[in-house]
């Protein structure tokens, strides 16, 4: 069966200074899962300096219940400004994070090119797919609101 491909723009908006941000989400350990509910189990973390080749698996849980593992390598990073994300596994694909700031604010555009790779999810993609672009922005909502609560709970340097 021929994998689904799916194709997600969000963007987060972060009342905090683009370098706040950019030390939340490049700091070492990795602590997305502390503050991205849908975001578990990640692991065999393999940390290159200046990120670049960096690697992870991880799980994501779907709010309708579902989870999505995946193998996720950093790939392009200009620091503070973007960085780009290869994953592998039962989704497949790239992720394009670009982060811009105004007037102390910090916009990230997130760009997702992947597919599924899991046979039930392709079979009933007919049918299911307003349910999976649901889910997926439903987690990246999520995800905004846990990095803004985090963002808020640190003392701006």
């Amino acid at each position: 069966m021929k994998n689904t491909s799916y194709v997600f723009h969000s963007t987060w908006k972060l009342a905090a200074p683009k370098a706040a941000v950019w030390q939340a989400l490049a700091a070492q350990p990795f602590s997305w899962d502390a503050w991205w509910p849908q975001l578990s189990d990640v692991r065999d973390m393999r940390y290159i300096k200046g990120l670049s080749g960096t690697s992870f698996s991880c799980t994501w849980w779907a709010p309708t219940g579902y989870r999505l593992k995946s193998d996720v390598a950093i790939g392009k990073v200009v620091s503070d400004q973007e960085v780009i994300l290869h994953a592998d596994g039962d989704l497949r694909g790239s992720v394009s994070c670009r982060l811009s700031e105004s007037n102390g604010q910090t916009k990230i555009d997130i760009d997702w090119r992947v597919e599924t790779t899991k046979p039930w999810m392709n079979r009933l993609a007919f049918a299911l797919r307003p349910i999976f672009v649901w889910s997926h922005h439903a987690v990246m909502r999520s995800g905004e609101r846990g990095l803004h609560r985090h963002l808020a709970a640190k003392p701006v340097a």
